[in-house]
């Protein structure tokens, strides 16, 4: 299964300590713009002071993400938003999985 991951989620593991088993899960593949990691890197202090997690448990989490999520390069990224904006005007609103959804899919689909 294929899913584009939202920074926020990926946060959220890493000062929460929660979904991370799910972000790891060889069940999916995740893929984010090339940007995420950059953004997460500039306020790692922060998130750190916020995180239930040690410096070495953070660094582990998040390198294991890196490793897991593949990034996809801004140009490339960027070229499809009209096409994108386009499908989404068709289709209508997004939905945005939650992690308890995520999670049932995966079971569904074993």
């Amino acid at each position: 299964m294929l899913l584009v991951i939202d920074a926020n989620i990926i946060l959220s593991a890493l000062v929460k300590g929660d979904s991370s088993d799910l972000i790891l899960s060889p069940k999916i593949n995740l893929v984010a713009p090339e940007l995420l990691f950059t953004e997460i890197k500039k306020h790692e202090s922060e998130i750190l002071f916020k995180s239930v997690l040690s410096d070495p448990e953070f660094e582990i989490l998040s390198t294991l993400m890196e490793n897991k999520i593949k990034l996809i390069p801004m140009d490339e990224f960027v070229q499809y938003i009209p096409e994108a904006e386009k499908l989404f005007k068709e289709i209508g609103k997004v939905k945005s999985l939650t992690t308890s959804e995520v999670r049932a899919l995966i079971e569904d689909n074993n």
